[in-house]
């Protein structure tokens, strides 16, 4: 995709009123599908200088967001209906705090895993401890303070369609958005000079962002930098995608402490957690044998049932310096298709049945998990632990009901439609537990049924929520 040209913005319009437009539309439930055209709207803002214009009116925006490289046939081809719940809640000292996933996938339930993977023990050395706990506090209460000013709660579900013209309303309304994405240095020092520190390391200055989205559809230099460093104060660039921001900082911040493989092991651990908390009390996981670097855990479900868990999630070890990137599961992939075999299997269990769940979270990298074809296996589910919660929640028969699920798929006939484990579990769920239509109509896909993706808190898995 070609790169934003800068040129051919009318002269009345500066950088900063373009990124205080795109900023504030990126608000609105409306648009949440639509974020990749104000994301390059953003971008072409963050190119051009301050001139100190007057904010951009409702109709100069719907005409720039017509223009071929922000909102042309090309870039809404890439524009995807957003299937998460749209605003969150994450706790944390100072909290909780509103967040949303933004443009990222499995972004909320990512920090919420390094936040457990960071500072559930005490095992960092206190300067990477002190940098990571600031850099945390400090976008999530921005994040806090923009999502709270433009009315959003959490739960807050998304709307509109993508491909679809950009909701812009009136002046009014607006500037009351534009108005909720700017922190002012008065703001920020009555807080303490910590959150200005925080935010001015992540700020750029207008017009500092050379050829924007040169590379891609997305500017990465925008997550990492997510700050407009103006004269009266800030203006949060991507208000969504703080989550993203806090992300790569971390990483970040391990690698160069020279951490990261230490952080891999608790991330695993995080993610092991989070499926744990929605089994049953009385379900105890006893670890196998390591193979690399899955780690494995068999169970009992009942007197003719077996669980086996392989935590199979990133190692992280390989992580460089990239804001996505990509996870290497070949050798991953060949252990758990020997792991699975009749013969292995008979090593670690002797149950009539036995469901594998191999558990894959990845924060932001992308990763192929294709689920190995072994004659005479048991049923397995690859799936990441925030979508096992969600099963889980959903499933009156807990961890039984997923074996029910796993062998539905086995016998099912055909191939899917999904690439998305939580749109097989919420068709199979809407048809009462079955792969079959009673209809005489065939519906080839569909989607969840609303609130289906709504992780369930703390508190209904049987506990309380976290505090850090």
């Amino acid at each position: 995709m070609a790169a934003i040209r800068t040129d051919g913005v009318p002269h009345h319009i500066d950088g900063p009123a373009l990124v205080a437009a795109a900023s504030g539309l990126m608000l609105l439930r409306s648009n949440a599908s639509r974020h990749v055209r104000l994301h390059r709207l953003a971008a072409l803002g963050m190119a051009i200088d301050d001139a100190g214009t007057p904010p951009a009116s409702p109709s100069a925006i719907r005409s720039i967001l017509k223009r071929v490289d922000i909102g042309g046939p090309e870039v809404l081809m890439l524009e995807d209906p957003y299937s998460d719940v749209w605003v969150h809640t994450v706790t944390f000292h100072g909290g909780p705090f509103l967040v949303s996933g933004g443009s990222g996938e499995h972004t909320v339930a990512d920090l919420e895993n390094f936040i457990d993977a960071v500072l559930r023990d005490r095992w960092m050395p206190d300067e990477l401890a002190h940098a990571t706990r600031r850099l945390i506090r400090g976008l999530l209460t921005i994040s806090d303070m923009v999502l709270t000013r433009a009315g959003l709660t959490r739960g807050t579900t998304p709307g509109g369609s993508p491909r679809t013209p950009m909701d812009v309303p009136a002046a009014g309304r607006l500037k009351m958005l534009t108005d909720a994405t700017f922190i002012s240095n008065r703001e920020l020092d009555a807080r303490g000079d910590w959150l200005r520190d925080v935010v001015d390391e992540l700020a750029l200055e207008p017009g500092e962002l050379a050829d924007p989205c040169s590379e891609d559809y997305a500017d990465d230099r925008l997550y990492a930098k997510p700050f407009m460093r103006l004269a009266e104060g800030y203006r949060v660039v991507l208000p969504l995608d703080l989550a993203i921001t806090i992300r790569f900082h971390l990483l970040r911040l391990a690698s160069d402490a020279g951490h990261l493989e230490e952080l891999g092991r608790r991330w695993r651990d995080a993610a092991l957690r989070r499926f744990a908390r929605r089994l049953p009390s009385d379900l105890d996981l006893s670890q196998l044998h390591e193979v690399g670097a899955l780690r494995r855990y068999i169970a009992n479900i009942d007197d003719r049932r077996d669980l086996h868990v392989i935590v199979a999630t990133d190692p992280l070890d390989d992580w460089h310096e990239t804001m996505w990137g990509a996870y290497d599961t070949r050798p991953a992939l060949n252990s758990i298709f020997e792991l699975v075999s009749p013969r292995r299997r008979q090593e670690y269990s002797s149950a009539e049945e036995l469901l594998h769940v191999v558990i894959t979270d990845s924060p932001g990298r992308s990763a192929f998990w294709g689920i190995p074809n072994v004659d005479g296996a048991d049923p397995m589910l690859i799936a990441r632990s925030d979508d096992l919660e969600v099963m889980l929640h959903h499933e009156p028969d807990g961890i039984l009901g997923l074996l029910l699920f796993a062998q539905a798929i086995d016998r099912r006939h055909g191939e899917s439609m999904s690439t998305d484990i939580l749109d097989e579990h919420s068709a199979y769920m809407d048809r009462d537990k079955s792969f079959y239509f009673s209809a005489p109509t065939f519906r080839s896909s569909s989607r969840p049924w609303p609130g289906y993706r709504s992780r369930p808190s703390a508190a209904s898995a049987g506990g309380s929520a976290r505090t850090w």
